[in-house]
C-alpha cells in the first residue's frame, strides 16, 4: 500500500507539472443558437455571459480536465452539464486505489456547488 501512495504522490507531481494547473483562464466559447448559422461562437469571460433565458436549454460543456476539474472555479449556471471525457490524465499509471481516489474527488465535485446544472452527463474515456 505504501509503494501505491508513493506512485500515486509522483503521478501527482508529473501531472501537475505536465498540465499547469496554475492556469485559472476564465474564457468560454459562448454560442447561441438563434444567432446567426454561420456564426462559430465568440470567445467571451465567463463574467460577460447573457442571463440564461427561461426559454431556452443551456448546455455547459467541458472536457479533458485530467484531474484539474477543481481550477475551473465556479461554472456558468445552465440546465445541462456535459464532461466530454478525460477525466483523468491517464488511468493505467494511477494505482487502482489512486484510479479510485480520483474518481470520488471527481464525483464529489459533480455534486458541489461549482456545477450549477441539474441534469449531468459524463463521457467516459475519449
Amino acid at each position: 500500500m505504501a509503494l501505491n501512495s508513493i506512485k500515486d504522490g509522483v503521478m501527482d507531481t508529473w501531472l501537475h507539472f505536465r498540465t499547469g494547473n496554475d492556469r485559472n483562464d476564465q474564457t468560454c466559447l459562448y454560442i447561441e443558437s438563434n444567432s446567426n448559422p454561420k456564426s462559430k461562437g465568440e470567445m467571451m469571460p465567463r463574467s460577460s455571459l447573457p442571463p440564461k433565458n427561461d426559454n431556452s436549454i443551456r448546455f455547459v460543456v467541458i472536457s479533458d480536465t485530467h484531474t484539474r476539474h477543481h481550477s475551473l472555479g465556479i461554472l456558468p449556471e445552465g440546465d445541462v452539464f456535459v464532461h466530454s471525457g478525460d477525466i483523468l490524465m491517464s488511468t493505467r499509471f494511477w494505482s487502482s486505489q489512486g484510479r479510485r481516489q480520483k474518481y470520488e474527488e471527481f464525483n464529489n465535485w459533480l455534486g458541489s456547488d461549482a456545477i450549477q446544472c441539474p441534469n449531468k452527463i459524463i463521457v467516459g474515456g475519449n
